[in-house]
């Protein structure tokens, strides 16, 4: 009574997912039923599963087939469950790589703890550590350097300002040499 109202058509791309999963299943699970240790037919089913699985997450990668996907991750689970402690193989990692990596939302997400997390922890250290004493005492002593400087500077501008109120009040103070003919 359950499925009855279900009964429909399967979809060949479905149909073709769910046997490359089998293959995925039974090559890794007879790779490891055998247990006489390292051999050839291990690693020759290992790489058909390997290989398998490559074609299959370019596929996820590409692809939005979400339950398909989600299978192959519980796949890739049960994988690096089962050969974390096996010898491997050439060309055959112990640990397969998750389809996803890091999202955009993952990549946001680290973003904005980051622009939290960084200046809170700059204020807690300048506030409640001995750094915050050191860096106002620095930062005090480059201040006073620079007020001094601008001191010296705006003495030396009026001094040549003065001079130069002189020079224009006084209109005849050129010197100049006469030649006789």
């Amino acid at each position: 009574d359950l499925c009855k109202e279900q009964i429909k058509e399967i979809d060949i791309n479905i149909l073709n997912n769910v046997n490359d999963l089998i293959k995925l299943y039974e090559n890794l699970y007879s790779s490891t039923l055998n247990e006489e240790g390292y051999t050839d037919e291990k690693c020759t089913n290992l790489g058909e599963c390997f290989d398998l699985y490559k074609t299959k997450v370019e596929l996820c990668r590409a692809d939005t087939n979400e339950i398909f996907c989600k299978e192959l991750e519980n796949f890739i689970i049960v994988y690096n469950k089962i050969r974390q402690n096996e010898h491997p193989c050439t060309n055959i990692p112990n640990r397969l790589p998750h389809i996803r990596g890091i999202t955009a939302a993952t990549n946001t997400l680290i973003t904005f703890y980051v622009i939290l997390v960084v200046p809170s922890v700059l204020f807690m250290t300048y506030k409640f550590t001995p750094f915050g004493t050191w860096i106002r005492r620095h930062i005090l002593k480059k201040n006073k350097i620079k007020s001094d400087f601008n001191e010296k500077n705006k003495k030396i501008q009026h001094g040549s300002d003065d001079d130069q109120s002189k020079m224009i009040c006084n209109k005849y103070n050129i010197q100049y040499q006469s030649t006789k003919s």
